[in-house]
């Protein structure tokens, strides 16, 4: 079977403050139990099969894109790994939890995987750093609701396709 994460949006029955909780489990009674539903934070870090994968539901991208002439969410994707961060603009533009000592939201090394979702479109693009020899996915992943698609990914060659459903 293959894993299915799901993660909170804008207008789910969740947290308002980043990083928004899990979405509980009673909206998942039957696909719960399979032990491959994965209901987690967004944003969310996680390990697939040794590989880290970070991402978020999209307000990053749609935030900066309002407030910057970055406009493309794969060219935002790659401006937030360049510059560590994951909401380089809160607690401005959208409600955060304060922390002290640690930010959840720093981009510490390089993730397998970098993903946003709530997209227009489905889109994707390999970034490499050459000098820790690593390569990155950044996809953009559709707005489920719109397009009724998903995306599966080969963590291992970084090939992407998106699924209609």
């Amino acid at each position: 079977m293959i894993p299915v994460i799901i993660m909170p949006g804008a207008y789910d029955p969740s947290t308002y403050f980043f990083p928004q909780q899990p979405l509980n489990e009673c909206f998942f009674p039957n696909t719960i139990q399979t032990n491959n539903c994965f209901l987690v934070t967004n944003p969310v870090e996680c390990l697939i099969r040794g590989f880290k994968i970070l991402g978020t539901s999209g307000e990053n991208i749609k935030s900066i894109s309002r407030y910057s002439s970055l406009k493309h969410p794969l060219e935002i994707a790659e401006f937030f790994l360049n510059s560590n961060l994951i909401f380089p603009n809160s607690p401005e533009n959208y409600g955060c939890f304060q922390f002290s000592g640690k930010d959840p939201f720093m981009i510490n090394s390089l993730p397998r995987i970098f993903f946003s979702g709530g997209c227009s479109e489905f889109s994707s693009k390999i970034i490499t750093d050459e000098a820790h020899n690593n390569s990155c996915l950044i996809l953009n992943i559709p707005k489920f609701s719109d397009t009724v698609s998903s995306v599966a990914v080969n963590l291992n060659t970084l090939q992407c396709i998106s699924l209609k459903l």
